[in-house]
């Protein structure tokens, strides 16, 4: 595209967004959500942070890092090493429109990145745009639009677009996207294959290969995740939390957080509310 092409576009761009927080995301990963908005914008204050998306894997972000992406239910954490601050983002919902009101950002695993740390749009974010986001002063939505259209025409001005790969991977990112949507279901092997029209050798080679890790650790890992948001933000029992995530009893569940966390569900649970906020 011409730099005339994409000022015209620029130009006619309809941009409205939601609300925007601020996240310290742990060492595990935890989903992130855009809420019904199509497009989640992201900005890395300080460390590094990794993303996944079931359509293009695993990306890290480092500080002043800007990123808008398509992608449902991504998962975020800390990827920062020891001697490093950690993460600190700031992420919202957007909806960027072309002049035909036709969404600016189509593709399924659509990700565009640049950098703009050391600008005075990296303070505007991290002071202006949450103290708006936060505010019910009248106008705040306004305001909050508006920076959001500098972030994302800057954004556009110097883009890195990684779309969704080749066949194969858009097969293998189905099998990833229904073992995400459906935590209880008890999910087998020659399922997930067929959803990716594959073999099972084919399959958990080729899922391997993409995630790096098979696609039983990649639904273990998912659904320690939701588990670990449960016992924090629910009082659900641990029993309960185990059937929701496809455990068919409580001492299943309870090994496979110990595995995982070296811990179990409920001294994990005691020790979070017992952390100050």
């Amino acid at each position: 595209m011409s730099a005339r092409s994409l000022d015209h576009l620029l130009q006619a761009l309809q941009l409205t967004a939601g609300a925007f927080d601020l996240n310290e995301p742990a060492d595990d990963w935890q989903p992130v959500s855009a809420g019904t908005w199509p497009s989640l914008l992201v900005v890395v204050l300080a460390g590094r942070l990794a993303l996944d998306c079931p359509f293009t894997g695993q990306h890290v972000l480092g500080a002043g890092s800007l990123a808008a992406l398509r992608c449902p239910r991504p998962m975020i954490r800390n990827a920062s090493s020891a001697d490093e601050a950690p993460t600190r983002l700031v992420f919202g919902g957007i909806a960027p429109l072309l002049a035909d009101g036709n969404p600016w950002i189509t593709e399924d695993g659509a990700l565009m990145k640049t950098a703009i740390g050391g600008s005075d749009l990296l303070r505007t974010v991290e002071g202006e745009l949450l103290d708006e986001s936060r505010s019910s002063a009248p106008g705040a939505g306004v305001v909050v639009d508006c920076i959001v259209k500098r972030l994302f025409t800057t954004l556009m001005r110097d883009q890195v677009v990684l779309p969704a790969r080749d066949p194969r991977t858009l097969r293998l990112a189905r099998a990833a996207e229904f073992m995400r949507a459906s935590l209880a279901h008890a999910h087998s092997m020659e399922e997930l294959a067929e959803r990716a029209g594959m073999s099972r050798t084919a399959f958990h080679q080729g899922f391997s290969q993409l995630y790096g890790m098979s696609p039983f650790g990649y639904l273990t890992r998912l659904r320690m995740a939701q588990a670990q948001t449960l016992l924090t933000s629910t009082d659900r029992s641990v029993k309960a939390i185990g059937l929701d995530l496809g455990y068919k009893s409580r001492s299943s569940f309870w090994a496979a957080f110990k595995t995982a966390f070296g811990v179990d569900p409920t001294a994990f649970r005691t020790a979070r509310r017992l952390t100050p906020p």
